[in-house]
Order: structure tokens, then sequence, then C-alpha cells
């Protein structure tokens, strides 16, 4: 019993002996010492022969143990209670390596000392260097917008440090080799000052000088006193590189010294006008009539040398004449060369039955050349105050008269930018709003932004002219000769007349109208929205919306319309003419539409009140020879009326009324729409209207076909449905079919082969099924024969050896 009670209490005592092994284990983890943190934020300081460290104080840190490294790795130990340690005794130009840490007081059970800072380098400067003397004797002369400041030489200098100061503003650092500098194109009611130190030269033994005191001075005029070389003639132009210098160009032109007026000048530089104020060279102010200026115009020639003039801003308001803005206000006999300018421009006309005319380069161009010039910016021409202010505004000029010729020139109006005329008559266009006659070749368009002709507010309805036009390239030309245009729409183009019942409003790719001009070799691809709208007639076209007047026609141009380009005319009055490539060509004789295409992938739109003709190339035209119209299966067409004559759609035109059709295919593949109530509906392959009611006037197609495999679908209730592979509907009896030639996936209901002769159905579409056709289509299809193509499979013309097709 007794041993049994031994062993029970040896037990209990080794259970408590373990208890309280296991506490005393607790306490002591808890006693377990941390390390304290290290030195941070170290800043070294450094003179020939010692350095400085400092760094912040540590958290329960009584001393800091620092250790200085030389470049033979011997090593200097210092114990310091405070956060900086000073060593001594160093080598100028030595590289040393540091680190620091932070050690814990006596005693205190709680802490470690931190780990050692990695090692950091720092390099002693050179032994103590004497600054060389400050530059005295400065003197600061003015004259106009230039200063020149100039002061004593500093022996030993290498060079000067120059600080301009303006008023309330940062200070600009430049430097010199020469104790003089030139300060230009300082504007005026601003203090400027400046000071001068000398500079050591690298790598010596002495130090740049001190400052010396500001000097203050002030522009007395924002004119440079003189140009920066030449004399003014042709082998020696008057040079400009510099705002003021382009101020004293203006200046001397527009007070009409004739030894300015016609000189030569050259752009040496890049010139920025941002928040410059700009007053146009040659206004173009005091001149009777703006179409045979003779006072205040620039006559001479200006040479942008590949430079580029940007942020000119320029506004004009006149209110007792004529409101002309641009770089330039009117130009006669000038050229203008090489240069590219980033601007806006605006043009306020507020005296009655007056002109606002803007572009980027010039309000006016009259019988001047323009050669590589590029526009980039946003124009503006309007009235504030007058309905029957006619507006022109242009990326490049607003109006082109007696002749003004542009070669290889381009013009961009960005995204979110704006081409903008707003009056009674209001024509806008990147390349020119307007032009009575001309040249414009190879010219390069881009609209990513908007261009937009405007009716303006209260123009009264019964003024007889009326009207607004926007174009690509030009708004509204009268006999301005195109060759070799490329023109890019991701923007939009756009006519609105909305608000006056007498206003036409046209819209084009290239051009709203076009009148006895000649035009070819253009290509234009169509992305975003080209459109005419309002309340007279309206025309819409990927190219030309419409040809006023019988000239030289059209030829050799591409139209393609992308999936998502737009191309409408809609108006809430009688007509609505679109055309992929031209929406209206009416005329009696001349005028050939020749060797022209369209590809449409997008839409195409016609809506009016009384008659809507739409075609693939032309919605109503006059003659026409080797065109062909590509609508893809993306394609969709809407032509839509309320009554009168009807809604009228053909694959090539849409109402043939003024001319003949020869070698003109088309291949519909998209959806087409006619849509009317009480008028005919008429949809034909290649022609939706043949309109032959005179002898005099007779009309016929030769050797063309189409090539249907889309759908056409008719809404409302048309008061007849007209629908033929070749012909929708052939009115009169003066129409013939000479060797036409058709085929369709769904039969048309009726007007296949309306007219004196009748048209053919391929035996299909293949090649066999159309070369059975060859013979009757080349036989009549003139001086441009088919061929089978294989890889596009279909028929193509050889035009003069050159396959003309898709």
């Amino acid at each position: 019993m007794k041993r049994l009670m031994c062993l029970f209490i040896a037990a209990s005592m080794c259970l408590v002996a373990l208890v309280c092994l296991s506490c005393d284990d607790a306490a002591n983890e808890e006693r377990i010492p941390v390390p304290l943190e290290s030195p941070a934020a170290i800043e070294v300081v450094t003179t020939p022969t010692t350095v400085e460290l400092s760094w912040q104080r540590v958290a329960h840190a009584e001393s800091y143990a620092v250790r200085l490294k030389d470049s033979e790795d011997s090593v200097t130990e210092k114990s310091v209670e405070t956060p900086r340690v000073v060593f001594e005794g160093l080598v100028p130009r030595q590289s040393y390596t540091y680190s620091i840490a932070a050690l814990p007081a006596e005693g205190d059970t709680d802490h470690v000392a931190s780990a050692y800072t990695p090692w950091k380098e720092f390099t002693t400067p050179a032994e103590e260097a004497i600054p060389l003397a400050m530059p005295d004797g400065i003197v600061v002369t003015v004259s106009g917008n230039e200063a020149t400041v100039v002061w004593n030489p500093v022996e030993g200098a290498a060079g000067y440090g120059i600080q301009i100061r303006q008023a309330e503003s940062d200070v600009d650092d430049s430097r010199v080799t020469d104790p003089q500098v030139r300060i230009s194109d300082m504007p005026t009611e601003i203090i400027y000052s400046v000071r001068v130190r000398a500079l050591a030269p690298a790598g010596g033994t002495v130090l740049d000088s001190s400052w010396s005191s500001w000097e203050e001075f002030e522009a007395e005029s924002d004119v440079s006193p003189s140009f920066a070389g030449g004399d003014g003639t042709e082998a020696d132009p008057w040079r400009i590189a510099t705002f003021g210098q382009l101020l004293l160009f203006a200046e001397r032109v527009n007070a009409q010294d004739e030894a300015y007026v016609g000189a030569s000048y050259a752009l040496t530089a890049d010139i920025d006008l941002t928040g410059r104020a700009w007053m146009p060279v040659g206004t173009g102010s005091g001149n009777e009539s703006l179409g045979m200026p003779d006072k205040n115009c620039f006559r001479g020639t200006f040479d942008g040398r590949g430079h580029r003039i940007t942020g000119l801003e320029v506004a004009v308001t006149a209110s007792s004449e004529a409101a002309v803005a641009g770089l330039f206000g009117i130009v006669r006999g000038a050229t203008i060369r090489d240069l590219t300018l980033e601007a806006t421009v605006s043009a306020d006309c507020t005296a009655p039955d007056n002109y606002a005319v803007a572009g980027g380069f010039c309000g006016v161009n009259y019988g001047s050349l323009f050669t590589n010039c590029s526009f980039i910016g946003s124009v503006s021409a309007l009235s504030s105050s007058d309905p029957k202010v006619c507006a022109y505004a242009g990326g490049i000029t607003g109006m082109i008269i007696h002749g003004g010729t542009y070669e290889r020139c381009s013009a961009e109006i960005p995204d979110g930018q704006l081409l903008f005329a707003r009056g009674a008559v209001a024509s806008a266009g990147a390349l020119a709003a307007t032009g009575d006659s001309g040249h414009a070749n190879s010219s390069t368009v881009i609209v990513a932004g908007d261009i937009l002709a405007r009716i303006g507010e209260a123009v009264p309805a019964d003024d007889p002219i009326v009207g607004v036009y926007a174009g690509g390239l030009i708004g509204n030309s009268f006999g301005v000769s195109v060759q070799g245009a490329t023109v890019e729409v991701s923007g939009t183009i756009r006519a609105d007349g909305t608000g006056c019942a007498t206003a036409d409003a046209a819209a084009g790719g290239l051009e709203g109208v076009n009148a006895a001009d000649v035009v070819e070799s253009c290509g234009l691809t169509i992305s975003g929205t080209v459109e005419a709208r309002g309340e007279g007639k309206a025309y819409a076209a990927g190219a030309i919306a419409q040809q006023a007047n019988a000239g030289y026609g059209i030829a050799l141009m591409s139209v393609r319309v992308a999936t998502a380009g737009v191309v409408s005319a809609v108006t809430t009055g009688d007509a609505a003419y679109t055309g992929g490539m031209q929406g209206n060509a009416t005329y009696q004789t001349g005028g050939i539409t020749g060797r022209c295409s369209t590809d449409i992938a997008g839409t195409l739109a016609a809506r009016a009140k009384t008659y809507a003709m739409c075609g693939g190339v032309t919605g109503q035209s006059s003659e026409m020879v080797c065109c062909y119209a590509l609508l893809r299966n993306t394609a969709v067409v809407t032509v839509a009326t309320e009554g009168g004559q009807g809604a009228s759609f053909g694959g090539v035109n849409g109402s043939a009324t003024t001319g003949n059709l020869t070698s003109c295919f088309a291949i519909v593949d998209g959806r087409v729409t006619l849509s009317c109530d009480g008028a005919p509906a008429s949809f034909g392959g290649v022609t939706g209207v043949v309109a032959a009611a005179m002898q005099a006037r007779a009309k016929s197609l030769n050797g063309c076909y189409a090539l249907v495999g889309g759908t056409v679908s008719t809404e409302g209730t048309p008061a007849a449905t007209n629908m033929g592979g070749v012909v929708g509907m052939m009115s009169g009896r003066y129409g013939k079919l000479n060797g036409c030639w058709w085929w369709a996936e769904q039969t048309p209901a009726s007007g296949v082969g309306m007219g004196t002769d009748t048209a053919n159905k391929f035996a299909g579409r293949d090649r066999e099924g159309m070369e059975a056709a060859l013979e009757s289509l080349n036989a009549n299809a003139g001086d441009y024969a088919y061929i089978w193509s294989e890889s596009q499979g279909c028929l193509l013309i050889n035009a003069g050896g050159y396959i003309f097709g898709i």
C-alpha cells in the first residue's frame, strides 16, 4: 500500500514537473528577441575628402554600426549613437561603399541588432574647384518683337547658360557659345527677364559661375523687324523662320507695297501659331467683286519647302463686305507650294446679300497654282445675321475663280473636325467649296470627320437662288476638271436643305454638283455616310450627286461602297436621285459616262414624295458607255415614294431619260425593295425605266446584260409592278433593245424584253450559258467587246486591251 502511494505521489510530482516545464517553455518563447529594423532613407553628402551619412532613426536602437570600405576592400568601422556619421581623410575621385546596422541597448533582451544594409557605392568629387567669374555688362536691345542680349566675355568659360522667363510662366533654359543671344517672336504686353552664367569646361577644376541678376525687357511689336535673309527674288526669296517674320510678310503684303505683293518667299522652319492672332495675307477687302478682285491680293510665290504651319486659328467677320478667311485671303496669279497647314478657319459675313468665304490656305483662288499643299483641320463659313448670304467653306480653298489649279494637293478632315457652310447658297468641299474653272490633278482627300452644307436659317422660300452642296473634293463645281483624285470617306458628307422648300440638296463623295467639266481616273471608298436631305430635290452619290449641264462627262471612275457605307437622298419634296457613282445626269448632248464602275456592299436609298430614282451606277442618266455595277449580297437598296411617278431602280441606272446605254452590265446579288402607293414600281437588271416618248430623243440599250441573283420585292400598294431582267418599264414608243441579255434567280413578273426588240435570257449563269450570247452582245457592244472571265465567273469588257470589270 505504501508502495502504491509512493508511486502515486511520484507520478503526481512528475505531472507537476511537466506542467511547469511547459509553462517555462511558453514563457521562453514569448521572450525571443526581435531584430531591429535596418536603417533606411540614407542620405550621402560628399566633399573631395569627407562623406557624411545620415538616416532615419530606428525604433529601440541605442546606437549604430557603420562600415566604410575603400576600393582596396579595406574596411573602417564606426559606432555612433545618433543616425549620422562623418568619415574624413577620403581620397578625391575615389569610389567607396558603405553598410549600416542598428544596435539595441545593452541589456535589451527583447531586441537584437538589425542586419547590415546592402553595400552601396558613392564617389568623392574632385578637389575643391573655384567658380568662374559671373558675367557682367549685360545689355538688352529690343527691336520689334526681337531682343538681342550681350555681355562681357568671361575668361575660361566654355559657354554660357541663359534663362529666359516670361511673366507668370516657366523658365526656358538654353546654352550658347558666344556672349550674346537673340530672342525672337516675343508677343507684346508680356514682361521678359533674362539672366546669364558662365559655364565651366567639362572635367576641369573650375565650377560654373553664379547667375547674374535678372534683366527685364518688353517687346515693342509682334512683328519681326526683318526677314531671315533673301531679297525677294525667285533666286533668293525672302526667308521666313519665325512667327514674327511671318507677321512681317503679312504686314507688308497687306500694306500693298508692290515690292512685297509680288515677291518670292520661302519658309525655312516649321512655325507654330498656337495662341497667335492672324490676319489673312491679302485680306481681299475693298474689292467691288470677288469675281474680279484687284485689291489686297497676294500675287507672288510662297514656297513652304516641305515645312508645316500649325496651330493657325483665324476668324474673320465682315459687316460691310465679303468675309474672306484663310492663311491667305485672296491669291491672284500666285504660286503656293510644298506646305502643310494645320488650321481652324472661320468666316462670318453680316453684310446683306454678300459672301462668307473660308479656306484653310486661302479664301479665294483667282488663277493661282497650288502644288504639293496639304491641309488638316476644320473650316466654317456662315452669316450670323443675314439669311441671304452665300457661304463657301473649303479645306484648301473657299472659291476657285478664273482657272485656279491644284497639283498633288491633299486635305484631311480628322475625326471630330468639321467643314461647315451655312447660307442661302452653301457649299463645302475638302479641296474647295466652289469653282467656276480650273484643274485639280492627283488630289487626295480623307474625310474622317464631317463635311456639312446647310441652308441658312429663315431663307425666304421665294428666293430664286438657293441650294446646299457638299462634296469630298468640291462642293459645287462649275468647270474644274478633276483627274486622278483619291477620296476616302469614313465620316459624313451631308447636304441639308431642311427648312427651305425650294432648296436643292446635293451630296457626293467627290462632288455635290459637277457642271460641264471633265472628271476621270478617280477612285472613291465610302465606309461612312454620303447624304442629301431636305424639302426640295435631293441628289446623293458615291462620287457626283448631280451633273448639271452638258459637258465632257466622267471616265475611268471607280467607287466602292463598303458594308458600313451609306449613300442616301431623302426629301419631303418631289424628287430624290441616288447612284452608286452618280445621282442625276440629264442633258441632251454630251455628258458621256464611260468606263466607270461601282462595287456596292453597303446601302443605297432614295426617298421622295413624287418620284425616286436609284441605280447601281447612276440614279438618272444620259449617255453611258462601258459601265458596270456590282451589288454584293450584303447590299441593301431602298427606293420609296408616296405616289406620283413612282419608284425605279436599275442595276446600272434607275432611269434612262436622255441617252443610250452601250456595253453596260450589272450583277445584282443584294436586296432591292421598291415602295410606293398608287404609283408604278419599276426594277430592271440594267435600267429601271427607259423614257423614250420623242422620236428625236430615241433611246436604246446596246449590248448590255444583267445577272440578278438577289431578291427584289415591293412594299405598299404600287399602281403597277414592272420587273425586267434588262428593263423594268419602257415608257414611250421610241425605246429599243439591241442584243441585250439577262438572267435572274427569281423570274421577273413583267417587263422582260420590253421595247421594240426583246431581250434574251442566258441559258445559265455559267460560262456555257453566257458565252452562247457573246456574238449577239458583241455585235451591239460598239468599241468595247465582252470576254469570259474564268476568275470572276462572268463576262467582262475588253476596253482597248484593258479588261474592264470586277
